[in-house]
């Protein structure tokens, strides 16, 4: 009894089509997963240009994620089908789309990696001073306000550099606050016996006469005292790692499918171009 011939070059090509489609679908997942991570969205404002997007930055960045793993599933179900099949039309179809998806993310990739400020994005001391100075608490930068708000509660400073730098800024020449505060309540220490994920929106104090004492020696027992530079800086650092790791293995597993095509088509030359 004769078994039939097993083209491995075609096993190989359904196999990396099939990782291919699985890659897509987690990027959908993830897209959606970061769609709805409100915290990580929202300190994605500071990220973006100086002139702000409707939307913060990781709100395009997850639904260009999501877009692009829904191109990745059907470009792989497009492969396995054209595996399974003898049309040249089909195949070309399927490379050429792969091509153009692999160059485009391994260019995207390139310029977040290399030069992300090309792309309008980056966390340098002076975007990120223009930014608090000249939108915190203005009406109309209300994602603005709170994604500063966020970054004070959240990781336990205040200000860029120190909390001198609102003393110089239109929230308080313009005394949009409260004229009795050095320093929004989003600087002060906080009692945090409520486990609160909306809590930077409505600060409480554990003793806003210390924050707000111009006597350094009060406020320090009341407020935090480092600025947010440094670690905005770090959490931006880990949000493009984690960015390019996920590129990486999408452009690997893009890479792998287009030389198994490659392999399939040195083997088996002969498509009937009749065939759709």
């Amino acid at each position: 009894m004769k078994f039939p011939e097993v083209n491995i070059s075609k096993v190989i090509l359904v196999c990396c089509n099939f990782v291919f489609l699985g890659c897509g679908v987690a990027l959908v997942c993830f897209g959606g997963l970061l769609l709805t991570d409100e915290h990580r969205v929202l300190l994605s404002r500071l990220a973006g240009p100086n002139h702000p997007l409707p939307h913060p930055m990781f709100y395009y960045l997850s639904l260009g994620m999501m877009s692009t793993g829904l191109l990745c599933c059907a470009i792989g179900i497009l492969g396995c089908w054209a595996s399974c099949g003898r049309s040249v039309c089909l195949f070309g179809l399927y490379l050429f789309l792969l091509v153009v998806l692999l160059l485009g993310e391994s260019t995207l990739g390139a310029l977040v990696a290399v030069c992300p400020q090309y792309l309008g994005i980056g966390m340098s001391s002076s975007q990120l001073l223009e930014v608090l100075q000249h939108n915190y608490g203005v009406p109309g930068q209300e994602q603005v306000t709170a994604a500063l708000d966020l970054t004070q509660t959240k990781m336990e400073c205040c200000g860029i550099n120190n909390a001198q730098d609102y003393g110089t800024s239109w929230w308080h020449l313009k005394e949009l606050g409260q004229r009795d505060l050095q320093v929004p309540l989003s600087c002060c220490l906080t009692n945090k016996t409520i486990d609160n994920p909306r809590a930077f929106l409505d600060p409480q104090p554990a003793n806003i006469t210390l924050c707000q004492a111009p006597q350094e020696d009060m406020f320090i027992k009341g407020r935090y005292t480092d600025g947010c530079l440094e670690k905005l800086q770090e959490w931006f650092r880990q949000q493009i790692a984690i960015f390019l790791a996920m590129s990486l293995t999408l452009v690997l597993v893009e890479l792998s499918a287009l030389l198994s095509a490659i392999l399939a088509c040195v083997r088996e030359p002969r498509l009937d171009l009749r065939t759709l």
